[in-house]
């Protein structure tokens, strides 16, 4: 049997994008690993998994129904439960409405909230207009081998967005997560494209770091103006694979889809999803190899989109000793399991603690309750231990 994720080895990368990296020392790796890591609060896992899934989704892997089912299982896209929670979360979206077109290529930025210091917009993708065989350069046509897959179906996902408030940039560049399910139930072909992107973080001492509860975007002037830009000059086209092929076929279209979106204060306050907060506090002890450990969790945050817990452990957040590892898993009273999209340490080294936000995916409608429930995974023996749940009602 074909091993479904084959199509995957010959994967081309635009290595220009990257910087080169060289190691030297591993010790010295190691050390500036280990303090990067306790300074910076940005959650890179989220930021990894969420530009391997679109390097994934953008080669055409999804054209490939095994695949696509295996994708699902990874990943439940911000489309889909925007489009599932749609009752909850329109009151929040502001209109945008804006269209820019270029190279026979129409981005439209539909709408815009704000959830917990996170920028999310809604766009749409129109190629239908775009012909690889004619509008790609000659140049192009051949590095691509336009000429094989020119006539197939295509799949499109946007480039990096750099993003601006009031012509400061924020420090990180985004993709968009586009959803090709819906391109199949669009009679147009549209592709639907949601970016997730950060305002409460800035750059420090090369470090990224959230701004305080005091700062935009937690704090908003309503009488003020904002000026959001939104930079994206580069759009990635794929071919749909045939059966037997082994590399995917694509290329990149360099523009200009660019947009500015005025709004006022009061605007952007009615934008920001509000969250219901369950305060736990409270104490869970476990043993492990003799040593008695303590977790301790705190809160319990939802909104229509997101569920966000924290707890406080010793070590690092992630393992609770030499050989376990420590996740916490959340369901609700059906037993279905919410994805766990993130997780994110704030260390204290005079406490010899860590601080941990897990934040999940709300994908489920009507939830009455949920289940907290600390799970122990011994690396060596695989061995898995479920500590006491706790039970939360759901107001």
């Amino acid at each position: 049997m074909k091993d479904k994720f084959e199509i995957l080895n010959d994967v081309k990368i635009d290595i220009d994008e990257y910087k080169e990296i060289k190691f030297d020392d591993n010790d010295e790796i190691k050390s500036r690993m280990k303090s990067k890591i306790k300074c910076r609060k940005l959650n890179y896992k989220k930021t990894i998994v969420a530009a391997s899934l679109v390097a994934i989704l953008g080669c055409g892997v999804v054209s490939n129904e095994t695949v696509w089912a295996n994708v699902e299982k990874m990943w439940y896209t911000m489309q889909r439960i925007l489009d599932f929670k749609n009752e909850e979360v329109t009151n929040y979206k502001y209109e945008i409405n804006k269209s820019v077109e270029s190279k026979d290529i129409k981005v439209t930025y539909k709408n815009l909230m704000i959830d917990d210091g996170n920028l999310i917009v809604e766009m749409d993708i129109d190629d239908s207009k775009f012909n690889p065989l004619e509008d790609f350069t000659q140049k192009q046509q051949k590095e691509w081998y336009v000429d094989k897959w020119g006539n197939r179906e295509t799949f499109v996902s946007l480039g990096n967005i750099e993003a601006y408030v009031d012509k400061e940039k924020l420090p990180m560049v985004h993709a968009g997560q586009a959803d090709y399910e819906n391109k199949k139930r669009d009679s147009k072909g549209v592709t639907s494209v949601v970016s997730i992107i950060p305002l409460n973080e800035i750059e420090e001492d090369f470090n990224i770091i959230k701004v305080g509860k005091d700062k935009f975007p937690y704090t908003i002037d309503k009488d003020k103006t904002y000026n959001i830009t939104l930079n994206a000059k580069k759009i990635h086209l794929s071919a749909e694979m045939e059966e037997g092929e082994k590399v995917s076929y694509g290329g990149a279209i360099r523009s200009n889809w660019s947009v500015d979106i005025p709004i006022k204060g009061e605007d952007l306050i009615k934008a920001r999803v509000k969250y219901e907060e369950y305060k736990i506090d409270k104490n869970i002890k476990f043993d492990i190899e003799g040593i008695e450990k303590e977790l301790h969790i705190g809160s319990l945050y939802v909104s229509p989109i997101y569920i966000k817990l924290k707890f406080t452990t010793d070590i690092d957040g992630y393992t609770v000793g030499e050989n376990q590892h420590l996740k916490i898993k959340l369901e609700n009273e059906n037993g279905k399991e919410y994805q766990n999209d993130s997780q994110t340490p704030k260390f204290n080294d005079e406490k010899q603690s860590c601080e941990v936000e897990v934040e999940y995916k709300n994908i489920f409608k009507n939830s009455k309750k949920l289940k907290i429930t600390p799970i122990i995974t011994e690396f060596n023996s695989n061995k898995v231990i479920e500590e006491e749940s706790i039970i939360i009602n759901l107001k």
